[in-house]
């Protein structure tokens, strides 16, 4: 059976987020359909790792200090105890909780759409018309973008000082506590209208779910090395091709 995997291009946008003469790099979600081969439902399970501190901190400095790492711990420990993962590794895959699942193309198309209604034509702002649920993909969808950046600038500064550019840093709980925390900066920028827990317990699903597509693709052969190996992969990170190509180029 066809899962997705995940993939990124990059275009430049205008953001809240940076000035005029900076503009960030803002990315297209796309998902190629694989076809698993006949082993793949026997292989051990992939599951997010389940969130530390780490996370529930970076949430807080992300949201700038205005929250206690308490309220994204309960938001959190909502997701899941609402999807129990079922025991053991031989369950059925329609059985798998959803953040034990690749995002599906219908969910990329929506939650880039809102993400470009927000961030680009919206001043960062949500719209009266957004759902909680669409402002916590969008939002696991910025953080993505920003954790990418930031991953490039440390392997950047390591190589400026004779490291190598070997060390990323972040990984995915730094990822997961970005969206959370970006998803609480959405329900402020929205005159804290809408239900502020929705909005982070679907910035963490969506979170995982990007995970477990990265996850995915690795398990079809192609490599990646984690969060970190996605990430690089979409800017062309290593010298190789660079944006979607040079991520499909990692994946095959």
């Amino acid at each position: 059976m066809p899962f997705w995997v995940l993939a990124g291009a990059y275009k430049p946008a205008v953001s809240p987020l940076f000035d005029s003469q900076h503009p960030p790099l803002s990315f297209h979600i796309t998902f190629i359909s694989i076809m698993a081969d006949e082993d793949y439902d026997r292989r051990p399970r992939r599951r997010p790792p389940p969130p530390t501190d780490a996370a529930y901190q970076a949430a807080v400095r992300h949201a700038g200090g205005n929250e206690d790492p308490s309220f994204f711990q309960s938001a959190m420990q909502g997701v899941l105890s609402r999807h129990p993962v079922p025991p053991g590794d031989d369950y059925d895959e329609s059985e798998a909780p959803p953040h034990h699942r690749p995002v599906r193309q219908e969910e990329a198309d929506a939650a880039e759409r809102v993400h470009r209604e927000i961030y680009e034509q919206g001043n960062g702002a949500p719209q009266s018309h957004h759902s909680a649920e669409d402002v916590g993909q969008a939002a696991a969808l910025h953080a993505f973008q920003m954790h990418q950046q930031q991953q490039q600038q440390r392997q950047q500064e390591d190589q400026e000082e004779g490291g190598g550019g070997g060390g990323g840093g972040g990984g995915m709980q730094d990822f997961m506590g970005m969206a959370m925390g970006e998803a609480t900066n959405l329900f402020n920028a929205g005159g804290g209208q809408g239900d502020k827990m929705a909005m982070v317990q679907s910035a963490a699903m969506m979170a995982m779910k990007i995970y477990m597509s990265q996850q995915q693709s690795s398990d079809s052969g192609g490599g990646g090395g984690g969060l970190g190996g996605m990430l690089g992969g979409l800017l062309g990170g290593g010298g190789g091709p660079s944006g979607m190509m040079g991520l499909l180029t990692k994946m095959m």
